[in-house]
């Protein structure tokens, strides 16, 4: 019975047709990257998104703080950076709050 299956032309096609995605998706260079929103600390409410911090100046700072913990990420453009998604929202933190902070960054040269 399985034999048969193989033989049917539409099953042909579908494989066919699927095989390409599969490849895409699964080997993909972004794949286990996700969109980085900067992440800061307010009083009395704890972690929050603020989108406000995303600037390409940001983000420069950022690829330094980056690099020098050699996590993975990939510049999308001046707005829009990948981060490795293994990365939690404390580690995260971290890593905004050190791309803001100007003697960390000049204090650790690429």
């Amino acid at each position: 019975m399985c034999q048969r299956k193989w033989k049917d032309p539409v099953m042909k096609l579908t494989l066919l047709l699927l095989l390409p995605f599969v490849l895409f998706f699964g080997c993909n260079e972004n794949s286990g990257l996700r969109e980085y929103i900067p992440i800061v600390y307010v009083n009395d409410v704890g972690l929050v998104d603020n989108v406000q911090l995303l600037t390409e100046n940001h983000l420069n700072n950022l690829e330094h703080v980056l690099n020098f913990y050699k996590v993975k990420y990939t510049r999308v453009s001046a707005k829009v950076l990948l981060i490795d998604s293994s990365v939690d929202r404390d580690l995260q933190w971290n890593y905004t709050s050190k791309a803001n902070d100007k003697v960390w960054i000049n204090s650790h040269p690429n």
